[in-house]
């Protein structure tokens, strides 16, 4: 059956998803600096009752009206200058149907802003301009056959949906296993030359029974067509450590300490198994705060029983020591190293400026700081090298410290500095 309305009118007609109707909300609250709720009463006062049932695009485009606005506002009785409702008009009037806000449940926001007295909206693909969430993009470049958009299938078995990450030796992706029906990740190991596809694929083999619940399961390594591996993953939902610092800011001591007690005990795990890690670093790590699960993924740069003649194949600076940086052997400590450096980057609110000093805020406790200074400390010989012995530590310390090793039932894990 047709439609009798025009393109324009079904735009109109169509109900605002909740995603970008608290978008909306975001953006009302932020440029009039009132809560949310009070931007919600500014939507009924608008369009009464039925604004919080049914809200359509067409009730946007008619909120983009400076004397309607206006109304609305003063009904609810919020005293704001005017300029202010200006340009909360002015950035409503760049919304359509098609825009999208940041992908990032904890930011949420319209790629709306100003700049120079200009209202303007930011490009779809680009970063977040107020958490820096890269978006997720189309897979075009992925060599796997049919290449069609509608149908990219890897190895038979796996659709490819989206655009995750890019690291050192490829690009992830988040896909759907067709046999089972549930998500994994996938990643495409384009940059490596044959050699190191040798390593990697004997390492695999090593790696392939390890199974932690902080580790995601690898499930299947796949030959491309044009000779690249890619490696078939468990998903892990969650943020990383990196999207949680930059919208939250410096975490509170005690969270800090809870997500390194959780890491201590993956690292204790590798290393047991003869792993190296060699990448940790806020980008590598996944929290799920409401299953209470830290995750370690991208084993890019790991290495598996290394010998005195292996060496570190790569790095990232500011969380490397200087053995990894110098290309020597992996060894334990070396993560342990590079896990203390994550726990300042937490302790810091990701100032890398003082990760690379290894400062500690004055509110940090000392027996915190000097268990992190131990595992940063630049000689080899002075680090400890036993993650299960720091383990066991840091659950002392946080009995010391907090008088307790759990959080509370409901109460959430990572919270910032108040």
């Amino acid at each position: 059956m047709t439609s009798d309305l025009s393109p324009n009118e079904i735009v109109r007609t169509t109900e605002v998803p909740n995603h970008k109707r608290n978008a909306l909300e975001k953006l009302i609250s932020r440029i009039l600096e009132v809560t949310t709720h009070d931007a919600n009463k500014i939507l009924i006062h608008a369009f009464g009752e039925r604004a919080l049932k049914l809200f359509t695009f067409g009730d946007i485009f008619d909120l983009a009206n400076t004397d309607a606005f206006s109304r609305a506002v003063h009904a609810t009785g919020i005293d704001v200058p005017s300029v202010q409702v200006l340009r909360v008009v002015n950035m409503i009037a760049q919304i359509t149907d098609e825009t999208e806000p940041c992908e990032n449940k904890r930011c949420g926001e319209f790629p709306i802003y100003e700049r120079g007295g200009v209202i303007r909206k930011d490009a779809p693909n680009n970063p977040c301009l107020y958490c820096e969430h890269v978006p997720t993009k189309t897979i075009e470049a992925i060599p796997s056959s049919p290449r069609d958009a509608t149908k990219r299938i890897l190895g038979g078995d796996y659709q490819i949906e989206r655009f995750i990450a890019e690291g050192a030796i490829g690009r992830t992706y988040l896909a759907t296993d067709l046999v089972v029906g549930k998500s994994v990740c996938v990643k495409h190991c384009f940059k490596l030359n044959a050699a190191r596809q040798d390593n990697l694929l004997d390492e695999a083999r090593k790696m392939w029974d390890l199974r932690h619940h902080g580790i995601p399961a690898m499930r299947r390594v796949i030959r491309l067509e044009d000779k690249t591996i890619a490696i078939v993953m468990g998903y892990i939902p969650g943020e990383t450590l990196e999207a949680i610092v930059k919208h939250d800011g410096a975490i509170h001591p005690e969270s800090a300490m809870w997500i390194l007690e959780r890491l201590l005990n993956i690292l204790q795990y590798l290393h047991a198994h003869g792993v190296i890690h060699g990448d940790f670093k806020p980008q590598n790590i996944i929290v799920n705060e409401e299953t209470y699960a830290v995750t370690l993924v991208d084993f890019g740069l790991a290495t598996v029983k290394p010998t005195d003649a292996s060496r570190a194949i790569g790095y990232t600076d500011h969380f490397a020591p200087s053995e990894q940086v110098y290309g020597n052997p992996p060894i334990p400590e070396s993560d342990i190293y590079a896990l203390g450096k994550v726990a300042l980057y937490l302790l810091n609110g990701g100032n890398l400026d003082q990760v690379d000093r290894d400062f500690f805020p004055a509110h940090v406790p000392a027996l915190c700081s000097d268990f992190v200074q131990s595992m940063v400390a630049k000689s080899i010989e002075q680090r400890p090298s036993r993650a299960d012995r720091l383990f066991d530590r840091m659950r002392h310390l946080r009995r010391a410290v907090y008088g307790r090793e759990l959080f509370n039932k409901g109460e959430k894990p990572i919270r910032g500095v108040s």
